[in-house]
């Protein structure tokens, strides 16, 4: 069964070191949280996947620093639709708006329908010799497709005399929803029919949307190969059976057809014209999605937009005239407009290819210079990291509680933070709800508040206890006080407990032993050169204060054992903490007739599993399975992955054939833990000691205002078998954990396992 962090535990952690941060701030309201996180979940869609952003015309950062205070501020639904509107605004896009749709009654409806009248079904006739009208205006008609198809069987028969057809689309005013599911039907017969009056073949406008394969990090490099991209989708075209050029007019308002990208189609091939009738065109071309707001605010917006054969986007009528108010019966001046097209004294409007308004690739800007951003720009922080995690973190499934209601929970910490401390703190608590230890947080204030430099001391969680594992040369005399297997009871005063709760509160990891080894990497850090007073448990029993300098800034253990070598029991041996690429073939050599090798893999590995593993794999093997979340415009809450096997094939070189164990614990992390895979795969290889870290694939990097950067798995990475690896960790064969007493005698209690099982076979 694997270990996590209780959610429970941590939760009560965060709650405690909410009140230490952030007792005096100013509470908000629950209506104002709920209402900030829609704000910001709608942000972060719009930012990931509008196909006009990012843009050098639209600051995107600012629209939302500017609609915070709106939103605060907001006493009604309406209110708060307006302040989401002015955020969306910015993009001064049409097809993306916020609104708070009206309730429609069973009596409302009802009442609507009879208002709308009985269904007219679709008509042509014939204006003059080769001139054909054909009316259809009232799209329901279009819902009963057995009854509609005889008058579409006779209009084809009709359109070989036809020399001009002028198709008259403008929808009556109807507000039922009837109509709007009538012109769903409406489009998916008349759109395939208007072949019929096409000569040749007509390309459609293709559909451009905006996708992600992983999250590209915003700062520095990655080997995950994550990546984005404008996607081009290609219809299928209008294949035309007519004999030969028709002149096509085609007269619509202000309601849309469904047939926009039909038309743009036809006004690229030519010869056809479009009139519209009102202020302006509906362009029901682009992809539009809806996301639900509180307060039954919904935002929609542009997902997606049709790229014309010309150039131009979305749809774009040739003429546009008004509707005739108070004309006499009979008038209609568009109508009269389209004859004119048609008989050629109006010609297509001649448009200047405008290219598709593709985004420049741009990283979010880390604003350096907000040492303490304000409280819209911390926000503003919170909002990138929660969608970048939401939509691209690839262990979401493995939280204890769901990453959704994150948001709602931590806005009154972001909004509450006093100082730059605060806020880089609040940053941290956040980062270890995702309970990933690639997870952690680069900030110029949180360095120093964990401390810079250590004494001359390594110390571990050892039987559930801070326990000193070696004592550094660099201690001096003053280290004679402190010698390994002493337990740490406290340091500058603060218990040891406490202390490791503290820590606790802001590191994040995947397993509780990755927790404790995250602690432990801190828990005697302190300002450079100062001093540190530790109280110390002895062997036997008494207590005693040490005080050392903290002298070191990374210090690191190295065993006494060679780099590699053939052990005095015969068994080869590679500390792969040490070996280097380089060093592979010699280490191979050395061990060349040896029964059985022992890789020792605690600690982080220097890239070598590409070089040892082909050395012990007899066939081409599949060493792991990754997969991505890559999540496309069209279908943003569908996300789809992007899987792969990796694979190693074996060496040219001879292969190393005897057994293979590998030496495991909690310092084991992402290539180490990958270096296991390995070796599991291509060698069938026993594990002895404790489980790893439990986090593997290739990290990737979000950064909030303030230059503050936050690192996650971008990959899920699993056995080759498809065994989950992320917060359970490479699990041993063969369970050992150091203890104190092996400490104190300054033995290798997991080595010494190892070399007993090989000699026994147990």
């Amino acid at each position: 069964m694997r270990k996590n962090i209780s959610a429970v535990v941590m939760a009560g952690l965060l709650s405690v070191g909410a009140q230490v941060i952030f007792a005096q701030s100013r509470p908000l309201t629950e209506v104002q949280v709920k209402r900030l996180a829609g704000l910001g979940r709608l942000w972060g869609t719009v930012k990931l996947f509008h196909p006009w952003l990012p843009s050098e015309a639209v600051d995107w950062d600012k629209a939302l620093v500017e609609a915070i205070p709106k939103v605060k501020a907001a006493g009604t639904s309406e209110e708060y639709r307006d302040a989401v509107q002015g955020l969306l605004a910015a993009l001064n896009d049409p097809a993306t708006k916020a609104v708070i749709p009206a309730p429609l009654s069973v009596s409302g409806a009802a009442e609507a329908a009879s208002k709308a009248g009985p269904v007219q079904a679709p008509s042509f006739k014939w204006l003059k010799d080769g001139q054909m009208l054909v009316t259809a205006r009232d799209f329901r008609a279009f819902m009963d497709p057995p009854a509609i198809q005889p008058v579409l069987l006779d209009l084809s028969k009709q359109s070989a005399k036809a020399s001009s057809v002028i198709f008259d689309f403008r929808r009556d005013d109807r507000a039922d929803s009837t109509d709007d599911v009538g012109s769903y039907y409406f489009s998916s017969i008349f759109g395939p029919f208007l072949g019929m009056f096409v000569h040749g073949v007509a390309a459609l406008p293709f559909s451009r949307y905006r996708m992600h394969s992983g999250y590209p990090p915003q700062i520095g490099m990655t080997s995950g190969g994550y990546y984005s991209a404008f996607v081009d989708v290609q219809a299928a075209p209008i294949a035309g059976q007519a004999a030969r050029k028709i002149a096509l007019v085609f007269l619509v308002n202000e309601r849309g057809t469904g047939l926009e990208s039909e038309i743009a189609a036809l006004q690229a091939a030519g010869p056809a014209v479009c009139i519209c009738e009102g202020e302006k065109a509906s362009d029901q071309s682009a992809s539009t999605q809806t996301i639900d707001l509180p307060d039954g605010v919904k935002a929609e917006f542009r997902m997606g937009e049709a790229v014309n054969p010309d150039g131009s986007t979305g749809f774009r009528p040739d003429r546009i005239v008004a509707r005739s108010v108070g004309a006499p019966p009979g008038a209609d001046a568009a109508l009269d407009l389209a004859i004119q097209a048609a008989e050629g004294k109006i010609l297509p409007a001649q448009r200047e290819p405008a290219g598709a308004r593709v985004g420049a690739a741009t990283l979010d800007r880390p604003y350096y210079e907000m040492r303490y951003p304000s409280e819209e720009y911390r926000l503003l922080g919170l909002f990138r990291y929660w969608n970048a995690i939401h939509y691209f973190f690839p262990y979401k499934h493995l939280l204890d509680r769901p990453w959704d209601g994150v948001l709602e929970e931590t806005i009154p910490l972001f909004v509450a933070a006093e100082n730059a401390l605060a806020y880089s703190l609040a940053a941290a608590e956040l980062a270890t709800k995702i309970q990933d230890s690639h997870s952690s947080v680069g900030s110029r204030d949180l360095r120093p508040y964990y401390g810079t430099h250590v004494p001359p001391l390594a110390v571990k969680w050892i039987e559930e206890q801070s326990v000193v594992t070696h004592v550094f040369a660099e201690a001096g005399e003053a280290g004679g006080a402190i010698n390994p297997g002493d337990v740490v009871l406290a340091v500058d005063g603060e218990e040891a407990a406490a202390r490791r709760d503290r820590l606790a509160r802001t590191s994040a990891a995947s397993t509780l032993q990755a927790l404790q080894w995250r602690i432990h990497q801190r828990f005697l850090a302190g300002p450079d050169k100062s001093e540190a007073k530790i109280k110390i448990r002895k062997a036997d029993g008494r207590a005693a204060e040490v005080i050392l300098k903290r002298t070191m800034a990374y210090p690191r253990y190295v065993r006494p054992t060679p780099v590699f070598s053939v052990l005095s029991e015969g068994f080869g041996y590679m500390d792969l903490e040490r070996l280097t690429i380089p060093e592979v073939d010699k280490a191979f050599e050395t061990i060349k007739n040896t029964p059985a090798v022992i890789f020792d893999m605690r600690g982080y590995p220097q890239g070598t599993a590409w070089s040892i593993a082909p050395r012990l794999a007899e066939k081409k093997t599949i060493v792991a399975k990754f997969q991505r979340p890559e999540v496309h415009g069209i279908r943003t809450e569908h996300p789809s992955l992007c899987v792969f096997d990796q694979t190693i094939e074996p060496a040219e070189k001879w292969r190393y054939a005897g057994k293979v164990v590998v030496l495991i614990n909690e310092e084991a992390i992402s290539q180490a833990e990958h270096t296991c895979l390995f070796f599991e795969a291509t060698a069938g290889a026993t594990f002895i000691g404790s489980p790893t870290n439990g986090a593997n694939g290739d990290v990737t990097m979000a950064i909030l205002p303030g230059g503050i950067t936050m690192s996650f798995t971008g990959h899920d990475v699993r056995h080759a078998d498809g065994r989950q690896l992320q917060r359970v960790g490479i699990q041993p064969h063969i369970l050992v954990r150091p203890t104190i007493a092996g400490i104190r005698a300054g033995r290798d209690e997991v080595l010494e396992r190892a070399v007993s099982f090989l000699k026994t076979g147990k």
